[in-house]
């Protein structure tokens, strides 16, 4: 399993940049006599424009709270909501810089805004793309926090969200509930996604139990073609007969992690594959192993060396 950063580096560069793109174009935008009286502000979205008659510094500051807690909520929530999360938060954040590249009522635009604006959103998807695929086997952070401290601060900020979400919608003059509903279906499926990660963790607990009980009843026997020394950085959940076969009858395409499982059955095969930086396929894995399953165990897997 990767390290959470590169969840943060794929997963939110590209909303960093738009947002701070976004803050750098909305100060340049002004006008010159709103440096000297801060009345004179050039902003349509009304809640900006009321941080920007307060003072620059409270509309910068108000733009980076809201940008930590969405990358708080990304990194916490598990990966196909947070990919979700992110691609919609990007996307949106492409009309803050547009509303000043464009020539748009109320903002003049730029010369080539238009070419720049159409780059943008390409450099955004392409971006995105690439960062999604880099970090996608990343882990949530807060996995392992005590008393259920992770999914506390995944609903709290949510709730959060939702009420400044009713609250601005309301100040627009729109309907808050239904401007809402469609962060509410998404609440709905992150929830059952840490409903199914709970209940995934609780089944892996009870397998690595069952494997040590199997382990202790066999004393210590070994078969001679069993892998012993393995240590698992991350375990697809996926089996190797599932798995959608290719022309290499010991080679097969996991859609789960988007790569290619390489099958291994010695340990001098493990090592050469894991120094490729491959995801393997291990059947004939010993039952004194933790990570035994008679299904097999796949993922990223390194062999150490013999005790």
């Amino acid at each position: 399993m990767q390290h959470p950063t590169r969840r943060l580096i794929g997963f939110c560069s590209a909303l960093v940049f738009l947002t701070c793109l976004d803050c750098v174009l909305t100060l340049a935008g002004q006008p010159t006599e709103y440096w000297e009286d801060h009345t004179k502000v050039n902003e349509l979205h009304p809640l900006l424009h009321q941080l920007l008659a307060y003072h620059p510094l409270a509309f910068v500051a108000v733009k980076a709270v809201i940008l930590l807690a969405f990358i708080s909520l990304i990194l916490l929530i598990p990966r196909n909501s947070a990919m979700i999360l992110s691609l919609l938060l990007s996307f949106a954040a492409l009309s803050g810089p547009g509303t000043w590249l464009l020539n748009m009522p109320g903002h003049p635009g730029y010369r080539h805004g238009s070419g720049v604006f159409w780059g943008l959103v390409i450099l955004t998807a392409v971006g995105m793309a690439a960062g999604i695929r880099w970090a996608w086997k990343a882990k949530p952070i807060g996995i392992g926090l005590l008393f259920g401290l992770r999914y506390g601060m995944i609903a709290l900020l949510f709730v959060i969200w939702l009420t400044v979400d009713f609250l601005a919608t309301r100040q627009l003059g729109l309907s808050g509930l239904v401007a809402i509903s469609p962060l509410l279906l998404f609440v709905g499926y992150c929830s059952y996604e840490l409903f199914r990660e709970k209940r995934q963790q609780k089944q892996e607990l009870r397998l690595s139990t069952a494997n040590n009980d199997v382990a202790g009843a066999l004393g210590g026997s070994r078969m001679q073609n069993e892998i012993r020394n393995c240590t698992v950085n991350f375990q697809c959940p996926k089996v190797w007969r599932k798995l959608t076969p290719t022309d290499d009858p010991k080679v097969r395409f996991c859609e789960y992690c988007f790569e290619h499982v390489h099958l291994v059955e010695t340990e001098a095969q493990l090592v050469e594959q894991s120094a490729l930086g491959r995801c393997v396929a291990i059947l004939n894995l010993s039952p004194e192993h933790s990570a035994y399953s008679p299904d097999g165990l796949l993922g990223e897997l390194t062999s150490d060396p013999p005790k």
